[in-house]
């Protein structure tokens, strides 16, 4: 038997945007596809949201039989579910991802059995997939997560994480602005990359604390440093996650802790992912602009990965934006991200939007990228995150 655990793409979007009516249409719509899709002996249920699950039953005695099985069912599956529905006189695609547990007569609680099924279906999501099949393998993963997971909620806690500083230079050679990165290390000594910890904490929902605690750090850290020469005046960019902006509090809890912080929110810059762009894009609009009417000021990371437009910056009101380093570590050697880079580079400064470059290396990686035209400069070059009372010898040195 399988057992299948789905989730629609575009649900909330089709609430938020057509209203709920428009949303509980939609599910009786899929449920519709997906009870049509399947046999008359196997089962299905929504679970809540716009979860669903299926049990598939009889499949076969051989294991690789009823995989190739329950493959042939769940692309149908998918192939059901996305196409074109009418709706509210608009035409809605939606997608899905799937989770599949394959087993024979396992005595494990259901729940644990709905869990594997689940688990499957967070990693098809995250890595692209129409579907992922349970292994040991993704629990070895899981159980990595949840090790994690627990870990942070100790680190946040106890004071194990803290801020490191990387500087951002003119194409003067000057120091003029600092990116927070978040920095964990255990108390038996070992560094946990970012990388490894802030999907987790994104994920679980721990981001949302922890970009508090980063914006409270970096707003006393500017205090701390405003009777002190070459620090005085320098900017501090902080990373700001989706699931942040998303909060309806997000505007009310920055505004607090700037006004609690007695800093001038001209020093601060914000900067959000691209991703931004592709999920609630009048909400995102909203927030941008109010943060911009406190005087914050607003950088679209992770610039040139596929998600932003020319029509998203102007309606965003974007200050900057921030090259990729993966297009910037391989220009020398790849012409289409050195001709990449160039259109960026042209549309930003046609919209008089400043231009940051991150990852930058090399001397002629910066040479190539100042005369493009690009305003400041980022990467171990100059500088690798630096805890604050390192700063100040750097800072005070022109790099060129």
């Amino acid at each position: 038997m399988a057992l299948i655990y789905l989730d629609l793409s575009r649900f909330k979007e089709v609430n938020d945007t057509l209203g709920h009516a428009a949303g509980d249409t939609l599910l009786k719509e899929v449920a519709l596809r997906l009870r049509n899709t399947i046999r008359g002996h196997d089962a299905l249920a929504r679970l809540g949201g716009d979860e669903f699950a299926l049990l598939a039953t009889h499949l076969s005695t051989s294991f690789h039989d009823a995989k190739e099985r329950v493959t042939v069912l769940a692309t149908r599956l998918l192939d059901n579910i996305c196409r074109d529905m009418p709706l509210d006189n608009n035409v809605i695609n939606v997608t899905s991802s799937m989770g599949i547990y394959l087993f024979n007569d396992d005595q494990t609680p259901i729940a644990d059995m709905l869990h594997k099924a689940d688990m499957a279906q967070y990693y098809s999501k995250k890595n692209h997939r129409k579907w992922m099949f349970w292994s040991p393998r993704l629990h070895e993963d899981q159980s990595q997560r949840d090790t994690i997971e627990s870990g942070l909620r100790r680190a946040l806690d106890k004071g194990e994480l803290y801020l490191e500083y990387q500087p951002q230079y003119s194409s003067g050679g000057e120091a003029t602005s600092l990116e927070a990165l978040l920095r964990w290390t255990t108390p038996d000594g070992r560094d946990i990359s970012p990388a490894t910890f802030i999907p987790v904490a994104e994920n679980s929902g721990l981001i949302l604390n922890i970009s508090e605690w980063v914006l409270e750090q970096a707003c006393e850290q500017l205090r701390v440093w405003r009777n002190q020469p070459q620090l005085e005046k320098m900017q501090i960019s902080i990373n700001i996650s989706p699931r942040q902006l998303k909060r309806a509090d997000f505007l009310q809890t920055v505004e607090r802790i700037v006004v609690q912080s007695g800093v001038d929110p001209q020093q601060l810059i914000f900067e959000v992912p691209e991703i931004v762009l592709a999920d609630n894009l009048v909400d995102t609009q909203r927030k941008l602009q109010a943060l911009k009417a406190m005087k914050i000021k607003i950088a679209l990371d992770n610039f040139g990965t596929g998600m932003a437009s020319l029509t998203g910056l102007r309606q965003l009101a974007i200050d900057e934006v921030k090259i990729d380093r993966s297009f910037v570590f391989q220009m020398a050697q790849n012409e289409e991200f050195l001709l990449t880079i160039r259109g960026i580079v042209a549309m930003c400064q046609a919209l008089g939007i400043s231009i940051v470059a991150e990852g930058v290396e090399n001397s002629q990686q910066f040479t190539t990228l100042s005369d493009m035209g690009c305003n400041r400069f980022q990467g171990w070059l100059f500088s690798r995150s630096l805890a604050p009372e390192k700063l100040g010898s750097v800072l005070r040195q022109k790099w060129l």
